[in-house]
């Protein structure tokens, strides 16, 4: 009688190998779509905050042709100076003041809650302005908590 020394796999070891390779890329799938829809609801997180600040751009120059119209109207028309401030003030939102010979104006347009898009412009006594500031800002301060009470050990 001859007995074989050949070694072969046996079809359990190959059941067990195919199962392992399935989980394996179950859990690989599963991970993928996990990650993909974390990367969606971020995109569209910034997609809405982006859209947010570009409205509220668009509300910050309208702010600005308007306030330059009404200049343009009110020197046109020989106005003084302290009264087209005055006009100025009666725009929502709007804090104009002489400094010299230069009405110095600053507004803000909210963003959302946290943030705003705030404008400082100096307009001379030609009717021509300069932006000194253009910029997105914290809406309020940092909130400071109180400490809190733990445990030292004893």
């Amino acid at each position: 009688m001859k007995k074989s020394s050949n070694l072969s796999i046996g079809n359990g070891m190959v059941s067990i190998f195919l199962i392992f390779i399935a989980l394996s890329l179950t859990c690989f799938c599963v991970l993928a779509f996990l990650s993909s829809n974390i990367d969606k609801k971020y995109t569209d997180k910034r997609c809405e905050e982006t859209a947010k600040y570009y409205e509220s751009d668009r509300q910050a120059r309208e702010k600005l042709r308007l306030i330059d119209e009404m200049v343009m109207t009110s020197l046109s028309q020989g106005l003084p100076t302290e009264l087209i401030v005055e006009q100025l003030c009666e725009i929502d939102g709007v804090k104009a003041n002489i400094q010299g010979d230069k009405m110095k104006v600053e507004y803000q347009v909210d963003i959302d809650d946290n943030k705003n898009i705030s404008v400082c412009l100096n307009i001379d006594k030609d009717g021509k302005y300069e932006i000194n500031k253009w910029k997105t800002s914290a809406s309020s301060e940092l909130i400071t908590d109180d400490p809190l009470n733990l445990w030292d050990g004893n």
